[in-house]
């Protein structure tokens, strides 16, 4: 028979048909692809629910005391979807499908606190996609001549190395660290360049994401954005999408109609 209810996560206090489980710190409670139909509650402990994507271990979430875990399997009967292991010490209440039924009878409340932490678990969700297509578009791969590299994007603190100087106006832009995005600042959706160049896009040529400056072996390379649509030109010679083009002190780089001159400082 059901003793308790559900707390703002889940529960205190499941049923007495529950089994316990401790699970030490390290150990394993599921892999992905497993088949079960039992649900966990933690009593003390955490647990990361993790997944494995080629050789990248991506944390989904760490539950503590009162989350609960694994319920997708008893409701749906299906393998599981991620992998979860324990980080600490870790108790835990196991609910199959007899002791999960009466639970819902005993608790008709208990339906509503599982869509309430449902919709958590998908915002945050959300915005854990959103970190990691981030670092997807931080990490790509730039032909360079005949040469394929890869850089990540620094976060363009440190002492400045080059400037860009506008032919029309004078304004000076500082770049900084390893990589520096060109473009447009967007408060809709938060884009902010390294190097805003608004001030100086008086017919809005520049895209909002439109081009990077980053250094690779004692290099200054330049290379547009994709779906760039006015253009990145060095010397007036186009720089093709995914082609890091070198820059020297001197050169003029144009995004847009936005002509500056490049120095190394």
């Amino acid at each position: 028979m059901t003793r308790g209810l559900l707390t703002s996560a889940v529960m205190t206090d499941p049923t007495e048909s529950a089994t316990k489980r401790i699970l030490p710190k390290g150990e394993v409670l599921f892999e992905e692809g497993d088949r079960s139909t039992e649900m966990y509650i933690i009593g003390f402990g955490a647990v990361e629910v993790y997944r494995k994507i080629g050789q990248d271990h991506i944390t989904l979430a760490t539950l503590r005391r009162g989350d609960f875990l694994g319920e997708m399997a008893l409701l749906e009967g299906l393998p599981r979807s991620a992998s979860a292991r324990a980080v600490q010490d870790t108790s835990l209440e196991v609910i199959d499908s007899r002791a999960f039924t009466e639970l819902i009878r005993q608790s008709p409340e208990l339906p509503i606190r599982m869509i309430r932490k449902y919709a958590f678990r998908l915002r945050r969700m959300n915005a854990r996609v959103e970190q990691l297509l981030e670092r997807r578009d931080r990490y790509q791969r730039i032909r360079i001549d005949s040469e394929v590299v890869r850089y990540d994007e620094s976060s363009g603190e440190g002492v400045p190395w080059g400037k860009l100087t506008c032919k029309t106006t004078g304004h000076q832009f500082e770049l900084r660290g390893e990589e520096n995005t060109i473009g447009r600042a967007d408060p809709a959706t938060g884009i902010r360049p390294n190097v805003d160049l608004t001030p100086v896009d008086v017919h809005h040529t520049v895209s909002r994401r439109h081009a990077r400056f980053f250094r690779h072996e004692g290099r200054t390379l330049l290379v547009e954005e994709a779906a760039v649509a006015n253009g990145t030109y060095v010397n007036q010679a186009r720089v093709e999408p995914g082609t890091g083009r070198p820059v020297k002190t001197s050169d003029v780089v144009q995004f847009g109609d936005v002509e500056l001159r490049f120095e190394q400082v």
